[in-house]
This record gives structure tokens, C-alpha cells and sequence, in this order.
């Protein structure tokens, strides 16, 4: 009874963050058609005050390029600036028909699915009926086949473009990486292009609650159902796509594509992080550190030499360690370098470095920390720096770490 009323207590605390998530799915369907269809209003009218100005029908009766133009622009914008709103917190569907793609794919469940289709469908009617009351003139956004274009034309192009707009969906915000806070970018810009492609031959809908909304304000055409079926066969075919290619582990055709890391770039052989940076700072550390007469290089061969650089002094004149020597330099003045000794199998230095930097998690199989390194500070140490190396041995990426005193 327990375990029922449990599961009872779960569903009813999805349904209701489904319930939320799918209002907050209309006010940005809702914000996102009023900005966009109300540019292609604003395209509409300004085609029928040319024609007003030249007392003639037939300039302008196609769109010009410039009112394509406007007319692109006004959807992409519209889509780029409320999915980015919206994003964290619905989502920014905006579409029942890539919600199919979304829900073949796992990324909706069947509840948020069917409660975001409505909500974008009502939206849509929403978005319309402000327009049709607040703009001049009779409501001109609706979808229709252009000249001399014929149905199954009409259909194959909105499948078309419907199925590029879902491809770009689901690997730029479905798929989760470094770049997917920017998707609703790249997204807009998808959006443009394909409107640019369609607006003459289909009026571009690739959005079913998109062609609705305006169809139940001004009619619905005889060829309206294109505007569902071919939306749809195309946000299908692209969740078929985007499942094989996640069947075939496309990720590695052309891995770390989304990696900052600077030994996933060309390396020139190492020749530059090898010569310039490693051989200058061994003989930096050769100068200052070791005692007179011991060896030139008294180093045993798991360790790595390499020096802590001092522009400034990062301690207090007047500060005394109970371990270690007070500074003897006043605040912002600069001391002798002190040679750093990293551990490549974790072991203690026995040479009399002033500062070591030993390995605290797993090696590598070439001997060096794959996890990070932690800092031993003995003596007159302000800054250490970690070099950690690429998959060739050389010496790559540097971490800074401040100690905050000497440990005896």
C-alpha cells in the first residue's frame, strides 16, 4: 500500500512539472509567433501600400526580394531571441512536429509530448487572434502554395525543410555538448535559410500549429493538410537519421570536436612546447637550485624539473611561518627563483628542492598523473606551476597554484 501511494505521490509531481513545463511552452510559442508572424504582417502591408501607390494590382504581386528578406529575418529573430528565453525552461519546442522527433528519440515522454503539442497548437490560434485585433488591415500570414506551385510539390518541400530544421534540433540542443546553450543561435540561422528557400513556393510553415493558427482566423485552404503530413514525414525521417548515427557511434568518425583542451590540436611535433618552455626552464631551475658544489643535474629519473616563476612576492613582509624562515623581502618585491621537482611516480624528493610537486592520483601508462597534482611547499614558495604532458611526453598545459605557507 506504501509502495503504491509512493508511486502515486512520483506521477502526480511529473504530471504537474509536465503541466508547468507545457504553459511555459505556450507563452513561448505564443511570444515567438506573435514576433514572427507580426513581421510578415508588417511585409503585407507595406506589399499592399506599393500597389495602393501605383493604382495598380499587379506590382508586388509576388513579394520583392527585400519583403522575402523581411519576412525571413522576422521569423528567425522571433525563434533565435524567444528560445534562448525559453530554453531552460521548456525546452523551446515550438513545434509539434519536431515534438515527434523529440518523442521518437526519448527526449519527450508521452505525456509532455501530447500537452506540448496542444499547447503549441493553442498558441498558435492565440498568436493570431492578437494580430487579427491589434494590426491594421485583414490578417495576411498564412500559409499558401505559391505560383505555379502544385500540392506534392508543396508537401515534398515542407518535408524537406521541416526535416532540415529537425536534424539541426536534435544534434544542436537534443544532443548535449560544449555548444548547445548557443543552439537556438544556429537554430535562427537554419530557420532564416530555409524561410529564404520557401517563403515563394510554400509560405515556409515546417510548423503545423504555425499554418493553424492564422487558418482558423482567415479559413482554411483545400490543400491544408499538406501542412501537418509534410512537417511531419520530414521531422520522422530526421529522427530516423539522427538514431542510426547515434547507432553507429558518430562521435568517433571525428572525435574531441568539442574539446578546449590544447593537446587535442596539432602539436608541430612538440617542438615548440619542448624546446622553448621545458629546455629554458630546466636551465632557469639549474641556476638556482642546488646547493654549491653538488651535481649539475642531481636528479633521479622519475622526476621532472621544472621552476616556479616569481614577478611578485605574494607574502607580507611582516608575515612569519612557525616552519620556515620569515620573508626577508617586503611585500611586492621579487625573490630568486626556486627550482619545483614533479613526482611522476608519487615519490618524496631526497635532493633538497625547496618545493616539490608530487603525483596524487592514478599515472598514465608513460609514467605521468592523469588526475591532477597536489602541492608541497617547504620553503619561500609563492607560485608553482603544473605542467601536465601530451600524449607524446612533452610538457603542455600549466595550472598555477598559490600556497598559502611552508610545511616543515
Amino acid at each position: 500500500m506504501a509502495a503504491n501511494t509512493s508511486s502515486m505521490e512520483g506521477f502526480l509531481a511529473e504530471l504537474k512539472r509536465d503541466l508547468l513545463a507545457s504553459v511555459a511552452e505556450y507563452l513561448g510559442t505564443t511570444v515567438f509567433l506573435l514576433m514572427g508572424l507580426g513581421g510578415i504582417q508588417a511585409a503585407a502591408i507595406s506589399n499592399e501600400a506599393a500597389k495602393e501607390a501605383s493604382r495598380t494590382s499587379v506590382v508586388n504581386e509576388v513579394a520583392s526580394v527585400s519583403q522575402l528578406l523581411y519576412i525571413s529575418t522576422s521569423m528567425a529573430l522571433a525563434l533565435l531571441a524567444s528560445a534562448w528565453t525559453f530554453f531552460r525552461i521548456s525546452g523551446s519546442v515550438f513545434n509539434p512536429n519536431v515534438a515527434i522527433a523529440l518523442a521518437l528519440t526519448g527526449a519527450l515522454k508521452p505525456i509532455r509530448f501530447i500537452l506540448y503539442v496542444v499547447a503549441e497548437i493553442l498558441a498558435g490560434i492565440t498568436a493570431s487572434a492578437i494580430l487579427n485585433a491589434i494590426l491594421p488591415g485583414a490578417l495576411a500570414v498564412g500559409c499558401g502554395l505559391g505560383v505555379e506551385t502544385k500540392v506534392w510539390q508543396g508537401l515534398v518541400i515542407e518535408a524537406l525543410l521541416t526535416g532540415i530544421l529537425t536534424i539541426t534540433v536534435l544534434f544542436l540542443a537534443v544532443e548535449k555538448h560544449r555548444a548547445t546553450p548557443f543552439a537556438p543561435v544556429a537554430i535562427g540561422l537554419v530557420l532564416f535559410a530555409t524561410h529564404m528557400f520557401g517563403v515563394v513556393f510554400t509560405g515556409a510553415a515546417m510548423n503545423s500549429a504555425r499554418a493553424f493558427g492564422p487558418d482558423v482566423i482567415t479559413g482554411f485552404k483545400s490543400y491544408h493538410w499538406i501542412y501537418w503530413i509534410g512537417p511531419s514525414i520530414g521531422s520522422i525521417v530526421a529522427a530516423m537519421i539522427y538514431l542510426f548515427l547515434k547507432s553507429v557511434d558518430y562521435e568517433s568518425f571525428n572525435p574531441k570536436q568539442d574539446s578546449d583542451l590544447g593537446q587535442d590540436s596539432p602539436d608541430l611535433q612538440g617542438i615548440e612546447v619542448k624546446m622553448r618552455r621545458r629546455t629554458t626552464q630546466f636551465e632557469k631551475a639549474n641556476e638556482f637550485g642546488y646547493p654549491a658544489g653538488g651535481a649539475q643535474n642531481p636528479m633521479p629519473a622519475n622526476f621532472g624539473l621544472v621552476s616556479a616563476p616569481y614577478p611578485t612576492s605574494v607574502y607580507h613582509g611582516n608575515t612569519t611561518d612557525v616552519c620556515a624562515p620569515a620573508n626577508p623581502l617586503p611585500y611586492g618585491s621579487s625573490r630568486p627563483q626556486s627550482p619545483v621537482l614533479r613526482a611522476r611516480n608519487g615519490a618524496p624528493s631526497i635532493n633538497g628542492a625547496m618545493s616539490t610537486i608530487a603525483s596524487a592520483r592514478q599515472l598514465n601508462s608513460k609514467g605521468f598523473s592523469t588526475n591532477g597534482v597536489h602541492v608541497e611547499h617547504h620553503e619561500n614558495v609563492d607560485m608553482a606551476e603544473t605542467l601536465s604532458p601530451m600524449t607524446d611526453g612533452f610538457v603542455q598545459e600549466r595550472r598555477t597554484h598559490y600556497p598559502t605557507g611552508s610545511v616543515c
